[in-house]
Parts: structure tokens; C-alpha cells; sequence
């Protein structure tokens, strides 16, 4: 999670710069821009917020946090396959950066649902 909290800085400064470019250089329509804007802020949010909640469940030993944890996990991947596939312009950078970002939230996933088995047995 800690490596996962650097890269959020990063995909929030790299789709920053990428909106920017897209918003100067492509025919955007104006609308478009927009919910793409606020999309990107909603994952932003979820994503953080999904983050401390698994901090925290993990330094409690919550299973109620580690499954909030877990479910939050998947609206942040499908947040990332919209950006990865289906948003209006999408530029190579935008394939990497959220490529990456689903490989730590799969990651993340799977080590939360083996933290989250070992503390209910446990």
C-alpha cells in the first residue's frame, strides 16, 4: 500500500498534464472534458479513501475495514479500464499509467483477501 500511495501522486500529476494536453491540442467537446474531469476526481477520491481504510484494517487487524478495503478495489478498477479504453482521447500515457495502477490494485486485491482470511481465522 505504501508504494501504491506514490503512485497515486503520480497518475493524479500524469492525467493532470495529459487533460491539460488533450484540452489545448484536441478537438475536445467542451461537455466531454468536463465528466472526464469529474470522473478522474472521483476515482482519485475512492482510490485514496480505499487506500487508508486498508492502512488502517491492516494495523488494527479489522476484517470489517480489510472487506470495505476489498470492495473498494473494484470500483478503482473499472475507473482505470474507463481511462485505459474507453475515454474520448487517449494517449500513451494514459495506457501506462493506468495499466500500472490496475497491476497494484490487482495486487493489493489478492494480498488484502489473504490478510483479510488470515485475521478472520486467526
Amino acid at each position: 500500500m505504501y508504494y501504491n500511495g506514490w503512485m497515486i501522486f503520480a497518475y493524479v500529476v500524469c492525467s493532470i498534464a495529459t487533460f491539460v494536453w488533450k484540452s489545448e491540442h484536441l478537438p475536445y467537446p467542451g461537455y466531454l472534458l468536463g465528466w472526464e474531469t469529474a470522473a478522474f476526481s472521483l476515482l482519485t477520491l475512492i482510490d485514496i479513501s480505499r487506500l487508508m481504510i486498508g492502512y488502517k484494517g491492516n494495523r488494527t487487524r479489522s476484517v470489517a475495514a480489510l472487506a470495505v478495503f476489498l470492495l473498494l478495489c473494484i470500483p478503482v478498477a473499472i475507473g482505470c479500464a474507463y481511462f485505459i479504453d474507453w475515454q474520448t482521447y487517449i494517449v500513451r500515457l494514459d495506457l501506462i499509467i493506468f495499466s500500472i495502477a490496475i497491476g497494484f490494485t490487482g495486487i493489493e486485491f489478492i494480498l488484502g483477501l489473504v490478510t483479510l482470511i488470515s485475521f478472520a481465522s486467526g
